[in-house]
């Protein structure tokens, strides 16, 4: 079955942002929730957040996926998104 030209590929969808859910994760990869963290540990995929609000980055489940070809404002927003998240995990200590 084809997929009709008005449909975009979850894929695609991913640029648009720099972090997605575990769930959301899973199911682009097609694999279970235990081997989506065993590969975060292993560092195959990159983890941003902490507690309810941890996500794995847009670009490395395309890269995990095999979908290498990753935009420029994608890169930048994962690093964004990397720097914000050192940031307040440094304001959360510095308040305990």
């Amino acid at each position: 079955m084809r997929q009709s030209d008005d449909t975009q590929s979850p894929w695609l969808l991913l640029e648009e942002w720099p972090a997605v859910s575990y769930r959301t994760a899973c199911a682009l990869l097609d694999i279970h929730a235990r081997q989506l963290r065993n590969l975060i540990r292993q560092g195959k995929l990159e983890r941003v957040g902490e507690g309810h609000q941890r996500k794995v980055t847009s670009i490395s489940v395309r890269r995990y996926g095999g979908f290498v070809a990753v935009s420029d404002r994608e890169r930048q927003n994962s690093g964004n998104l990397r720097r914000q998240t050192a940031m307040s995990g440094s304001n959360r200590q510095s308040a305990i």
